[in-house]
């Protein structure tokens, strides 16, 4: 629901995003743009608005969280979908390391971590501390999703390492 304040604070945000009209997207003092801010938040409608006005998809706050990490985190599947139908990077880590689907794994968004293995997402991507998304999983259903996923992924490597073994020639394997 939009109430004025964030109405002023949208249309404020707003005026600095044309890349014609300032040097630098604004940014709030944690250096989150109007488009992390509202991805965030699972503002779908003013995420795409902001996408039409040139916002940056890639644009980092001072963690470095991009707007996919953000709606990430907080389970805004339908935020994160067009973030990444607009090209955004779905590994794109925050300066502790984390991904996109290692924070949804980790806040339990079973629905968001789908979307991202269903887009690519790299299971075996960890954080800083060595952990990925199946070892900071929260929730049983997410861990059997990621499970599931590392399985399927694992099928696919010896797939596509069996057709360049073939490929080369090389028949013992």
């Amino acid at each position: 629901m939009s109430t004025p304040a964030m109405d002023e604070k949208l249309a404020r945000c707003l005026s600095f995003t044309s890349r014609a009209t300032a040097p630098r997207p604004a940014r709030e003092n944690d250096g989150a743009t109007a488009l992390v801010w509202a991805a965030s938040e699972g503002h779908t409608d003013t995420v795409e608005l902001l996408l039409d006005c040139g916002a940056d998809p890639e644009a980092k706050d001072r963690y470095g969280r991009t707007a996919p990490v953000w709606a990430a985190s907080e389970g805004h599947t339908d935020t994160v979908e067009l973030l990444l139908d607009c090209g955004a990077d779905l590994e794109a880590k925050d300066r502790y390391g984390r991904t996109a689907p290692v924070w949804a794994a980790s806040e339990g968004h079973t629905d968001t971590v789908e979307l991202l293995l269903d887009r690519g997402a790299d299971l075996e991507a960890t954080n800083n501390t060595g952990k990925n998304a199946l070892a900071l999983c929260t929730s049983g259903a997410c861990a059997e999703v990621l499970r599931s996923a590392e399985r399927l992924q694992r099928w696919h490597r010896r797939r596509h390492l069996t057709l360049w073994a073939c490929t080369l020639g090389m028949i013992e394997i």
